[in-house]
């Protein structure tokens, strides 16, 4: 039996959604603890982050997808409020997170970093890993510095000697 892929798993509740975001042009960045995912790195997590340009027009396009697609804001705001940094929080069958503004964060820099990855046919792109630990840094959250140093780890491993990698993996 053929086992979905770890990405394919925990992107599956949000496929449809990412498909109508795709299909629409829209530039969008899957930050937080599911991008750790690509990086090797997994942790429980409850939501979907994601990062937009803070372009009025396309957060205006956002907003009618995702009612479309059944999550109803949390806050109270339209896409001029979104365009400024208000962090937006929708729920529907997950939770989601959009990110106008994030700290440690810059959307057409990280943009033109990112990776994408198809999932589930869909092209997700996500934060490259130097763009995903800057954004941690800056959260300075217990969980967050748990997956920075967990994704340092990760990276150090992976730098290693193919001899040594094993090594220093069996060592924990």
């Amino acid at each position: 039996m053929i086992r979905p892929s770890p990405l394919l798993r925990a992107f599956s509740p949000v496929l449809p959604m990412l498909r109508a975001m795709h299909a629409a042009d829209m530039r969008f960045l899957v930050a937080g603890a599911r991008a750790g995912i690509l990086h090797g790195h997994r942790r429980r997590t409850l939501d979907f982050d994601f990062c937009v340009a803070p372009d009025v027009d396309a957060l205006d396009l956002l907003l009618d997808l995702l009612d479309a697609h059944g999550f109803r804001s949390l806050d109270v705001l339209d896409a001029e409020q979104f365009s400024q940094g208000v962090n937006a929080r929708f729920a529907g069958a997950v939770h989601l997170d959009f990110l106008v503004h994030p700290a440690g964060f810059e959307f057409a820099a990280a943009w033109s970093r990112h990776e994408t990855v198809e999932i589930g046919g869909v092209p997700v792109h996500f934060v490259g890993l130097e763009d995903l630990l800057a954004m941690k840094r800056a959260a300075g959250r217990a969980k967050d510095l748990g997956d920075i140093e967990a994704l340092e780890e990760l990276r150090r491993v992976a730098k290693l000697p193919r001899g040594r990698r094993s090594r220093a993996a069996g060592s924990r």
